[in-house]
This record gives structure tokens, C-alpha cells and sequence, in this order.
């Protein structure tokens, strides 16, 4: 949902990526003026900035404590002096997705588990169904039970997770899959930045393309 330009929650030195002409570029903001102008750092392409006419259409979207924000704007114009700038025209709107209550999102990656039982330690494997900023939906062959503590690790299409701190939630089984007939809600319990990072960089990803489906 569109929301007003005056709430854009900018910060100095904040990361945010760019897409201009199809390219993606991972800037920072510099500055800005509402309603006016966002000055950022100029995109470069092997040390050089690249070349934009004014008024050169991007796309601008970063994470900012658990809310994927993204907005369309122009740019105006690229110093290309000592300190590489870009000032881009101030969007009229931007939206805005709490990533922390988005639905799942579809997934099908290959995922392992360990559960530590009596001081044994057991791996097993199985599939990501679905994942979220906060949890995720996984298929495996042996039973686990409410409230099991896992580590949890896969790798995604935007990198590995590893050994996250995952809490069973629900349990339940299915007889039509004789490889994987257990299907099970986890919730996780503790994100190292590392995985966070991972996991952020997947939700951005599948929300953007979303949005272009919509678009």
C-alpha cells in the first residue's frame, strides 16, 4: 500500500539497492530534503560511475528493522567528481511490507536438521516448503514432536543458513508421501546476523519479483 513521502524512513549511511536499466547496485544515502531530493552514492561499474541522463528511471528498495520498503523514482543528475554522487528526484510514495507478518513464501530447498536427544546427536534431512522472516514449513522422514529444539540448515538461492536456532511449533503427518511424510511448522528462536542477512536478502528477492508480476 502506497504510503505518504513524508514518512519515508531514510537513514544517513543506510544501505539501500538500486536498479537502473535492469542492474542492480548497492548504494548508501547521503542525505536528502523531503519532497525535494535523496542525494546517494554514485552507482559504480568497476571503480568508474556509470553514466545516467537526468530524468533515467529506478527503482530504490532497502530493509529497515523487519519492513521491506521500496519506492519508484528518476534520477537527476550524477556528480562524477572527487566523491561520486547521485541525487535522485524524492518520491511522490513509497510501500511498505512488514517482512516480520508477511505469508510465507514458497520455497523447495533441500534442508538438514539436528536434534540432540539424551546427549545423542541425530541429523536428518528433508525439504524447505515454506519460509518467512520468522519461521518456515518443512517435509522430513522421522517424526519430531511439539516444542523440539533443532538446528536448522539450507541453502537458499541467496546463500547458506546455518545451524539456526529453530523451535517445533506443529506437527503433522501425511500418508500420501512415503519420503517425506511428516510435515512440520518451525518457528525460529534466534537469527545470527550472518543468517539474517541470508534470509532478508531471499525475502527481498521473491517480494520484488512479486512486484513485478504485479506491475
Amino acid at each position: 500500500m502506497a504510503t505518504s513521502p513524508k514518512e519515508l524512513p531514510l537513514t544517513l549511511g543506510q544501505k539501500v539497492t538500486t536498479t537502473i536499466r535492469g542492474q542492480r547496485y548497492d548504494i548508501h544515502i547521503r542525505g536528502w530534503c523531503v519532497n525535494q531530493y535523496i542525494i546517494t552514492d554514485g552507482p559504480l561499474v568497476n571503480g568508474e560511475p556509470i553514466r545516467l541522463a537526468p530524468h533515467t528511471g529506478c527503482d530504490v528498495h532497502f530493509i529497515r528493522e523487519g519492513e521491506f520498503v521500496t519506492f519508484k523514482t528518476n534520477v537527476m543528475f550524477v556528480s562524477p567528481h572527487v566523491v561520486t554522487l547521485m541525487i535522485l528526484e524524492y518520491p511522490r510514495s513509497f510501500d511498505k511490507t512488514n517482512l516480520r507478518k508477511t505469508e510465507r513464501l514458497k520455497a523447495s530447498f533441500p534442508m538438514s536438521y539436528t536434534l540432540t536427544v539424551a546427549n545423542q546427536v541425530f541429523t536428518e534431512t528433508g525439504i524447505i516448503r515454506d519460509l518467512s522472516y520468522t519461521g518456515a514449513l518443512i517435509t522430513h522422514k522421522k517424526p519430531l514432536q511439539k516444542d523440539n529444539k533443532i538446528l536448522l540448515s539450507a541453502s537458499l538461492d541467496s546463500g547458506m543458513i546455518e545451524n539456526i536456532d529453530t523451535v517445533v511449533q506443529n506437527v503433522r503427518h501425511n500418508p500420501k508421501s512415503e519420503k517425506e511424510p511428516y510435515v512440520t511448522g518451525v518457528k525460529f528462536a534466534n537469527l545470527a546476523e550472518p543468517n539474517r542477512a541470508v534470509l532478508q536478502k531471499f525475502i527481498e528477492n521473491r517480494i520484488e519479483l512479486r512486484q513485478k508480476v504485479l506491475i
